[in-house]
């Protein structure tokens, strides 16, 4: 059952690849025709004649036509694939392939060809948008990257089979216009196959789910999933969740892409379309046999062979992309990629302007490089085939990846077509003044993408979030069911504990919220039940709670206890981190006076409470308490303050309270557990001067966490049977702590410092 339903959804992404062939072969079999002496006898003027090329004006219009057709095509593609589902819309443009395919083959005069290359740009474009949304929306997310990299490896198999294609025709027919007919003829083939095979394919299940076509849709789970029926039905009504909340906010304009929250992920999904294009590679695609000719290859035969060599390194080396592209994820790809590519066309531009000679030829009124060193011209080549390597095992499939992952379903198709107008917008303009920087500034192009590819590398390293799904999460059975039970959380009003209580309010649970302010946990708490679609149910409660002053901490923990008969999960999720020396109302350093000794006396307080739920007590802590080496001083005056050490020491305060809780009261039912939720953006930088935060956001767009991942532990702890009492977490897993984290004595030690606090300052009130 498992390798059958398996093999479904290989075949249908492996089937909608062709579209990434015809993309493939239409973009490399130019490269060759446009250099064949029969093809420059019907379509070139008489300088390309002479010159035995054509000019780089009529080179560039032929190739750049059809990315402004592609433009086009993006476009259009999605509001068609909305429209008409994923499925029809390859058809409808495959269809628009074979008459593009037809005409070029049939053309004898250049308006025609630039025409019928216009017509084959739009399907193109179409498809290179539509085809990687569909085999994301079919795929889960751990093989979605396995399985979008199959449209890059088509793309590269259609441009090897170009070029070999290209180089037979010309064997084969040398003074015959088949030599230019065959190759551009036979696009209908496959565009043919996938018009006439994708209607047996399935429905892309979360378009059926957008159109309301709910029974359908998991129909198609069904027939495309190896895992059981109670995973497909998460996984339903995941999809189906996340449709509702869309629907809710009404995304459905291009518009909404230029708005907050799409905006940031538009401009990401823009840029890296065009820095793509701007690595140079559909420069060696498009141009490769004049560009081994530059190389030092004579010949047009050799040129073409060197470009079919080419074609298949650029295919081979994709396939580590597809293989590990998910284990490796999408940040590391591209950076490595980009660093490979720059000193690829570093050293390819630096060998040519140092061994070779630019000459004008006046007879055909071009410069050329000769490069007398049999050597230096073979190491040009090499590098040119390790260039290509790169961006085929890096920022070909990614780039396509990327963009499918960083918009929701209601906006994928339409956020994808902007995408993908962008990188033809930009392949247009660089397929166009590609000839003519080869004739003009000879190896100085080399140089340029070089010192792109690097710039590149660094755009990506400091405003790229990485993409691949954390394969670290907490999703609840199906039949979790929190009616009936309590759950307190503090530091709700924004981050994740925000977002803890809206999960944990769709689960059926009565959470009570503790925030600064009556008024103002109040109003917070109505928010948050219309973010849980529960509204007017009264099931989340706010109470003031300001955790730097232990009277409020009492008088939460009464209303509590006074009004509620059990209390199953305890979140002490707030914290604080400031860069002075500060002290709470009752005279305790500020960070751990917050951070610690207000959710201990919370805690205690609730106890009583807690042990007759036989409650799950969850305090969120940080991986900076493994920064502490010698334990915690409680010196907690001016003079001994130093920031990170009081934050990194609150937070070991909270990993030993969970230790020691379970120490003490483990054989009375609680279990207690501490967490690392990861890198987010929260509140928690709210005191701390402007360009510290700064500098926290900048670390973030490198390895932070979404709201949502940032959750995932504490949900894990709070439900899962699989969390380990008494111990350290991340990852909704164990996690490494340090030695400390354990210390028994040190436990003990700190337990003792904080009951002694909590009798001495709470007396006066």
């Amino acid at each position: 059952m498992r390798s059958r339903i398996n093999y479904q959804v290989y075949t249908t992404a492996v089937f909608a690849a062709i579209g990434g062939f015809l993309f493939g072969y239409d973009l490399g079999v130019i490269s060759g025709v446009i250099v064949m002496s029969k093809f420059l006898l019907v379509f070139g003027d008489q300088t390309s004649i002479n010159r035995g090329s054509l000019t780089s004006s009529i080179a560039g219009s032929i190739v750049s036509v059809m990315s402004i057709g592609c433009f086009i095509g993006a476009l259009l593609a999605g509001q068609a694939s909305d429209r008409f589902s994923r499925k029809y819309s390859i058809l409808l443009f495959s269809v628009i392939f074979i008459v593009s395919g037809a005409l070029q083959a049939a053309s004898f005069n250049l308006s025609i060809l630039l025409v019928s290359r216009l017509i084959a740009g739009i399907s193109v474009g179409a498809l290179s948008m539509i085809v990687p949304v569909y085999q994301s929306e079919i795929s889960t997310k751990e093989i979605r990257g396995r399985l979008v990299s199959f449209q890059q490896l088509a793309i590269t198999i259609g441009i090897a089979v170009s070029f070999w294609t290209n180089y037979g025709t010309d064997l084969y027919f040398p003074s015959s216009n088949a030599s230019w007919q065959i190759p551009l003829g036979l696009q209908i083939v496959p565009a043919f196959i996938l018009a006439i095979g994708i209607p047996f394919f399935p429905f892309s299940p979360r378009w059926l789910m957008a159109q309301g076509r709910d029974g359908e849709a998991f129909a198609v789970l069904s027939q495309i999933r190896s895992c059981s029926q109670r995973d497909i039905l998460i996984e339903y009504n995941e999809i189906k969740q996340e449709i509702a909340a869309e629907h809710e906010q009404s995304i459905r304009s291009y518009a909404q892409l230029c708005h907050f929250p799409l905006r940031r992920r538009l401009i990401l999904g823009i840029g890296i379309q065009i820095l793509q294009q701007l690595t140079g590679i559909n420069s060696i695609m498009y141009y490769a046999p004049e560009i081994f000719k530059q190389a030092g290859l004579s010949g047009q035969r050799a040129a073409l062979l060197a470009t079919g060599i080419n074609g298949c390194i650029n295919m081979l080396a994709t396939i580590p992309a597809i293989l590990f592209l998910d284990k490796w994820g999408r940040r590391p790809v591209l950076i490595a990629g980009g660093i490979l590519m720059s000193l690829s066309m570093l050293t390819i531009g630096s060998i040519m302007g140092i061994h070779g000679h630019t000459l004008f030829n006046s007879t055909t009124n071009i410069a050329e490089v000769i490069i007398p060193s049999q050597t230096a011209s073979y190491t040009i080549i090499v590098f040119v085939y390790i260039f290509v390597a790169a961006f085929a095992s890096s920022w070909g499939p990614t780039t396509w990846l990327y963009c499918t992952e960083i918009f929701p379903l209601s906006m994928r198709a339409k956020g994808t077509s902007l995408t993908t107008a962008a990188i033809w917008a930009t392949n247009c303009l660089v397929s166009f003044l590609v000839p003519v920087l080869l004739e003009r500034l000879t190896y100085g192009t080399y140089l340029i993408f070089g010192i792109f590819c690097l710039i590149m590398a660094i755009i990506i390293f400091l405003f790229y979030p990485e993409t691949k799904a954390h394969g670290h999460s907490y999703i609840p059975p199906k039949n979790t069911n929190l009616i009936g039970q309590t759950i307190v959380i503090t530091g709700a009003a924004s981050g994740i504990g925000r977002v803890s209580v809206v999960e944990f309010a769709r689960l059926g649970a009565k959470v009570i919220i503790g925030i600064r302010g009556q008024e103002r946990s109040e109003e917070i708490a109505q928010e948050l039940e219309r973010e849980a679609n529960i509204i007017g149910m009264n099931r989340i409660i706010g109470y003031n709670l300001d955790l730097s002053n232990l009277m409020t901490v009492k008088n939460f923990a009464d209303k509590i206890l006074e009004h509620e008969e059990n209390v199953n999960i305890l979140l002490n999720n707030a914290g604080i981190a400031n860069l002075s020396h500060s002290l709470t109302v009752d005279g305790i350093q500020t960070e751990f006076g917050t951070n610690h000794i207000g959710h201990f006396y919370l805690t205690k307080l609730l106890l009583p409470l807690l042990i007759q739920s036989q409650a799950r007590i969850v305090n969120v802590s940080s991986i900076g308490h493994c920064f502490i080496e010698n334990g915690i001083n409680y010196d907690l005056s001016s003079s001994a303050y130093v920031p990170k050490v009081a934050y990194d020491q609150s937070k070991l305060a909270q990993i030993l309270h969970a230790f020691e809780l379970q120490q003490r009261y483990g054989q009375q039912g609680i279990k207690a557990y501490s967490l690392h939720p990861g890198l987010i953006h929260t509140g928690i930088t709210r005191s701390i001067p402007t360009y510290f935060a700064s500098i926290y956001q900048l670390i973030l767009l490198i390895v932070g966490k979404s709201l949502y991942q940032g959750t995932q532990t504490s949900l894990y702890c709070s439900l899962s049977d699989n969390a380990k009492p008494g111990i350290f977490h991340a990852d909704c897993k164990e996690a490494k702590a340090s030695p400390l984290a354990y210390n028994i004595k040190l436990a003990e030690e700190c337990w003792n410092f904080s009951e002694n606090i909590i009798n001495e300052k709470p007396k006066f009130f």
